[in-house]
């Protein structure tokens, strides 16, 4: 399991035009530094495990969000202790086979992963948490090694066309609104689908979350509590297939 970030905006770093123009135009929603956290996860077979999209809101977003992906909500959209605790009980909880297995959870050592909370909720659905030890996490993390790379690629793809021939809004000053929350969601489940990611296009069981949802703070569980800003904070992967000019 491990956290990376996306933007709104999945711009590239390299267009195509005529040689010796001065400048380029590029398309965008002017979101290019919105982010928001994904929390992708996948056991050792290969299958992918549903992913956890947390958005930077103080309140439940309302938004009807598509199948295959589990909406969180923080309001400076990071992953907290709270969240971490909402991604063991739906997503591990509920992976193919998990139920009352004793397991070994692979993750870093960021702050919500290694609280004393945190372990006692694992160990309350026989999990160990295996800790990478900090600096070791692009070596021996396989999610940050050879994952989040490709995802990010096919979103981009998914943000490109969508640019291109999608059907978008507008403010009443004429400028073009950022893709919705439901259609970002659409992205990240388009994109974990593809089969060059993992070496297994497994989902869930219907019986797993097939539906797509959204979840409330627990009562007593302090969802102000924040992480470290910028711990899982990458750089944006250079790679473009499609580039909108």
């Amino acid at each position: 399991m491990d956290e990376t970030p996306l933007t709104f905006d999945m711009l590239c770093n390299k267009t195509v035009d005529t040689k010796g123009v001065k400048s380029v135009v590029v398309r965008s929603t002017g979101h290019e530094k919105t982010r928001f956290t994904v929390v992708l996860s996948c056991l050792a077979d290969g299958t992918k495990l549903k992913p956890m999209v947390i958005f930077k809101r103080k309140r439940k977003p309302k938004n009807t969000f598509p199948p295959g992906v589990f909406v969180h909500y923080h309001e400076n959209g990071w992953m907290d202790e709270n969240g971490v605790k909402l991604w063991i009980d739906k997503i591990w909880k509920k992976r193919p086979g998990g139920a009352n297995r004793p397991s070994l959870l692979v993750w870093d050592a960021f702050g919500s992963h290694i609280t004393e909370a945190t372990t006692s909720h694992l160990n309350r659905c026989d999990t160990k948490a295996a800790v990478i030890p900090g600096g070791l996490t692009s070596i021996f993390q396989p999610l940050d090694v050879s994952l989040h790379k490709p995802l990010k690629d096919h979103v981009r793809q998914e943000w490109n066309k969508w640019m291109l021939n999608g059907q978008k809004s507008y403010t009443v000053g004429g400028f073009m609104r950022a893709p919705s929350l439901e259609l970002l969601c659409q992205f990240v489940v388009n994109a974990w689908d593809k089969d060059d990611i993992l070496w297994a296009n497994n989902e869930q069981e219907e019986d797993n979350q097939a539906s797509s949802e959204t979840d409330e703070c627990e009562e007593g569980i302090d969802c102000e509590h924040d992480s470290i800003p910028g711990e899982h904070v990458s750089d944006v992967d250079e790679s473009c297939q499609v580039t909108a000019t």
